[in-house]
């Protein structure tokens, strides 16, 4: 399918070191029809580059392991916000493979698919980092809009921002899921559609499980309530 021909034209970034790797990635970007920019590391990320909109990242994971670990740390933030594909090129076993957050190599995606029922139904939004606190506040995580708020699953935010959050649970989700969240500390409780970005599960690190979320969709109000929370100190 050619996504060139979306009412809506696919925009993604691709973030590969010049080579071999990045040629192919590019050359099956072309052979999609998605528009996209390239940059060499992820530190380039900044100016300019950061305002403008995407509906997702490709990311070569050689070029992301090289990356100092302070600069990746700081970019976790972006990785909650967007759909991302982490990319592997070898040419001798099988040439390009994409890994989404949360997945293992053995659960290789297709770059075509993720681009089709992932980034082409995001909304596209710039890379400029949202302004983020440790914010604790207290959610019920609803499976569809219409369940009841007491039966949500408890669980409590960190990294909150307008763009999205990290949901402290041990709960499993997985990547690309959509949730619908209840803030118990806004006077508006309609729930605020969001979706899983990569996941980080219970027993794998000495860090706390739970799954970052990108917001798809606030209204005004909630927009200002939450503006309102993750300024206030924690």
């Amino acid at each position: 399918m050619d996504l060139s021909a979306k009412a809506q034209p696919v925009h993604v970034l691709l973030v590969a070191a010049p080579g071999e790797a990045r040629d192919a990635y590019e050359r099956e970007l072309v052979r999609v029809g998605v528009s996209f920019d390239a940059l060499d590391s992820p530190a380039d990320l900044r100016g300019p580059m950061a305002e403008r909109l995407y509906n997702g990242l490709l990311l070569d994971l050689a070029t992301w392991i090289r990356c100092p670990a302070q600069k990746r740390s700081t970019l976790q933030g972006v990785l909650e916000r967007f759909p991302v594909l982490r990319l592997l090129y070898n040419p001798e076993q099988g040439g390009l493979r994409g890994v989404t957050l949360g997945g293992t190599v053995q659960q290789a995606r297709d770059m075509e698919a993720f681009l089709l029922e992932q980034c082409a139904g995001f909304p596209a939004r710039s890379f400029r980092m949202a302004e983020r606190q440790s914010s604790i506040c207290n959610v019920r995580i609803l499976e569809r809009p219409d369940q009841p708020e007491a039966e949500g699953l408890r669980a409590v935010t960190s990294n909150l921002s307008e763009a999205g959050c990290f949901l402290i649970s041990c709960r499993d989700f997985a990547a690309g899921q959509q949730l619908w969240l209840v803030f118990k500390e806004l006077d508006d409780h309609e729930p605020i559609a969001a979706t899983v970005r990569w996941l980080r599960p219970w027993g794998e690190s000495m860090r706390l499980p739970g799954a970052g979320v990108s917001f798809d969709s606030l209204n005004e109000k909630q927009q200002r309530a939450l503006r309102s929370l993750h300024r206030e100190p924690a």
